[in-house]
């Protein structure tokens, strides 16, 4: 268990870690935006960011208070691209809150 949770972490980190390393590559003007840690606050953050990202509204689904969904794109675009990053680069996981992309939520 406890490498378990050991790992989780350090898995948490490097996934943050490549989604700012893809930001300053690709958007390296774009300041990340870092969550307030109010509950009902997550829907209007994730909003922010899709207007960041310049993707469209709902790409991005609040599944719960805890996960933040990504369906995989038909093609690949970067608003999806800069989305993700943005939302793994950011503060959510200090707060408890997934960002999964993919798959099913």
């Amino acid at each position: 268990m406890l490498y378990t949770s050991a790992w989780q972490s350090e898995h948490k980190s490097y996934v943050r870690n490549l989604a700012s390393e893809w930001i300053a590559t690709n958007k390296s003007s774009l300041v990340i935006p870092q969550f307030s840690g109010v509950e009902g606050d997550l829907p209007g953050f994730v909003a922010a960011v899709e207007r960041l990202c310049d993707a469209p509204t709902g790409t991005a689904l609040v599944n719960d208070p805890s996960n933040v969904y990504l369906p995989w794109p038909q093609e690949p675009v970067d608003e999806a691209n800069c989305l993700f990053n943005v939302l793994a680069a950011s503060n959510l996981n200090e707060h408890g809150i997934e960002v999964s992309w993919g798959g099913v939520p």
